[in-house]
């Protein structure tokens, strides 16, 4: 009974110390994503309640046309969905002409994941984009 009782008491002891080791991070955290604002964006307060904007990237495709990926943060534990369209603007900042590329789209965004919003301007003449976001329910 004696022996039970030290085997226990080793396990315990062994279990305990596997647990306490030292971890080092070699790397700052990220920001969270309610920290990250982009004046490109435009939300309504529904959508800037639980959606963030995580990241922006942007590049030229091959024939010229701006090209835009946003990453979005539904920090909610449930699924949203929300309407979204980017408009594009010349390089003196007006507005480009719309086109069915322009009419707002519906993503469903998981419970505290994230979606990538992706688009191309409509002519190589885009320099710049607005991405606005709207409550969908």
């Amino acid at each position: 009974m004696k022996r039970i009782r030290w085997m226990i008491v080793a396990f315990v002891l062994v279990a305990f110390a596997g647990g306490c080791t030292n971890t080092v991070r070699s790397m700052a955290p990220a920001p969270p994503p309610s920290e990250i604002a982009y004046e490109q964006v435009i939300t309504d307060p529904i959508v800037n309640a639980f959606a963030h904007v995580v990241s922006v990237r942007e590049a030229r495709s091959a024939g010229g046309y701006l090209q835009v990926q946003v990453d979005i943060y539904n920090k909610l534990p449930w699924r949203k969905s929300v309407n979204y369209r980017f408009e594009w603007m010349d390089a003196a900042g007006m507005v480009l002409s719309s086109s069915p590329a322009d009419a707002w789209l519906l993503v469903v965004m998981e419970a505290k994941g994230t979606s990538t919003l992706q688009s191309t301007a409509p002519t190589s003449a885009a320099a710049d984009f607005r991405l606005q976001l709207s409550g969908a329910d």
